[in-house]
């Protein structure tokens, strides 16, 4: 039987077993068992469904956290505060809300620096951010959403501040859904974001991981000749229990 494939998120472990989750995805509560302990703290990007609605398992009606602090923009804060079911979480104590600002560096759990990333997205509830995540000098890019790279800055000179990035795969190329117009849904296409790293994997042996993939994208197979030409091109594709060093 195939493992089940869950929403994207990524667990970041600091000392002595202590981790932090970034997003809550609706599957937070297999991925905490997956790690075998509770995080420490959880990082947000963002107010869009996948990342963020699975603070509910933090209510006390499943898991009665106990002022477990969430880490997150001001204007993500006030949506949480102002919006029920996330206000009540607040007003039990369930969760502690700490606010992070962009381009401004903050440590959650011992051992770990995340420098926030305002990137370009739809910001319906929320603006939106990656993160620059540094582990005793090893540093990793972590953009799960953004609309396009041209609009937020340089992809390549960023990639080559860090030994690893993971980076939206959304979507893979303009096919994928149709008739439907995806100039309507804003996602770099994974060939775009290849064309670009590329070069700097050969030149710097950068990491390159791609995560975030909506259910119609053909790197879910591997035998695709799309999941082929990534893997040519030394890049990876997220799966379920990935270990970045």
């Amino acid at each position: 039987m195939n493992e089940k494939n869950l929403v994207a998120s990524l667990a970041v472990h600091g000392n002595d077993g202590e981790w932090l989750l970034i997003d809550a995805t609706p599957d937070m509560a297999e991925q905490i068992r997956d790690a075998g302990s509770m995080p420490a703290a959880i990082v947000l990007t963002h107010a869009h469904i996948g990342h963020y609605t699975g603070l509910t398992h933090l209510g006390r009606e499943v898991m009665a956290a106990d002022k477990l602090p969430v880490w997150c923009s001001a204007s993500m804060a006030s949506f949480l505060r102002d919006n029920g079911p996330w206000s009540q979480l607040v007003e039990l104590q369930n969760i502690e809300l700490h606010e992070f600002n962009s381009g401004i560096v903050f440590s959650p759990i011992a051992n770990v620096k995340i420098t926030p990333l305002k990137v370009p997205h739809r910001d319906e509830y929320s603006d939106t951010h990656g993160f620059s995540i540094s582990i005793k000098g090893r540093r990793t890019l972590y953009i799960p959403d953004i609309d396009s790279w041209s609009a937020w800055g340089d992809l390549p000179a960023s990639a080559r501040a860090h030994e690893t990035v993971i980076i939206d795969a959304t979507f893979y190329d303009d096919y994928e859904l149709g008739n439907r117009d995806m100039s309507m849904i804003p996602h770099p296409r994974v060939k775009e974001s290849l064309e670009l790293l590329a070069p700097i994997i050969h030149d710097k042996e950068l990491r390159v991981i791609f995560s975030h993939l909506n259910h119609t994208n053909p790197l879910w197979n591997k035998d695709s000749p799309a999941y082929k030409n990534v893997i040519g091109q030394y890049a990876e594709v997220a799966e379920r229990g990935l270990i970045v060093k």
